[in-house]
């Protein structure tokens, strides 16, 4: 039976991976990275020995400082006979621009025309080290034409992009929503803009880059080997279903709470 060792099943790409596999197929989960990490003595063995077993390793988790572990599970994929299959979902913030850069033009990154910028970046910049590792890895554990030498290549990027949205325009859908019946939780619907040095007096450094930051991608990789189409709501069609089922966990206490204090909710 093939077996899959699923990295990160926990979060919402990796649940929803299980989702679509459970029960059908055999699997290893492994908890998510930041509860490993917080272990100072944490060993990867264990995940070297999972990953050597599987015939599919799935690693939904990456983030960023997870060289190591990285390299562990590649380890093991590198020895499992016959060839084992890695699917690892990159870090976004390898190709933003930070907020206040002097780009007039946002750069839209491309899964085919880009290739070589995204396979280009120095190892400072968040990720690039961990998508290196794996497409060195590639590059000699898939020498063998046999699986299709167009989805399995040190080239393999896949963007999956639905719609290009604003934070202004996300936040005119949301205030719509929650200044209304049934929450009523905002009364003044105003947007204003605010530099990113205010930003970050009012809701901290990391909250401000990710609230300020471009990233922009287009999935032609996707869409021309795999034939992937988006077939989800767009945001703004989607988010009563969210702050439905949000509040309800939240009001039940179901595993809200760190996403609470992150953002003072």
């Amino acid at each position: 039976m093939l077996k899959i060792f699923i990295i990160g099943a926990t979060g919402h790409i990796g649940g929803a991976v299980l989702d679509l596999v459970y029960p059908s197929i055999q699997m290893s989960i492994s908890k998510h990275w930041y509860e490993m990490r917080r272990k100072a003595k944490y060993s990867w063995a264990s995940t070297h020995e999972e990953a050597k077993e599987a015939d599919i390793v799935i690693n939904t988790g990456p983030d960023v400082k997870q060289d190591i572990a990285i390299s562990a599970i590649l380890e093991g994929v590198a020895n499992h006979t016959p060839k084992a299959y890695y699917i690892h979902t990159a870090g976004g913030s390898l190709i933003w621009d930070s907020p206040g850069s002097s780009q007039v033009e946002p750069k839209i990154f491309d899964d085919v025309h880009d290739i070589q910028a995204l396979k280009s970046f120095p190892f400072t910049a968040l990720h690039a080290t961990s998508n290196a590792i794996y497409l060195s890895l590639l590059s000699s554990a898939l020498n063998d034409p046999s699986p299709d030498p167009q989805k399995w290549v040190p080239e393999a990027f896949y963007f999956a992009t639905s719609e290009d949205l604003s934070f202004g325009e996300y936040m005119t859908f949301l205030i719509s929503k929650v200044s209304n019946p049934p929450y009523n939780l905002v009364h003044d619907t105003q947007i204003k803009e605010l530099p990113f040095s205010e930003a970050v007096k009012v809701v901290g450094t990391l909250t401000a880059y990710l609230f300020g930051i471009d990233m922009q991608v287009r999935c032609t990789r996707a869409k021309e080997v795999l034939g992937w189409v988006p077939r989800a709501k767009k945001v703004g069609e989607g988010l009563d279903e969210v702050l439905e089922v949000y509040y309800k966990e939240r009001d039940d206490g179901a595993g809200m709470q760190e996403l609470d204090d992150t953002y003072g909710l």
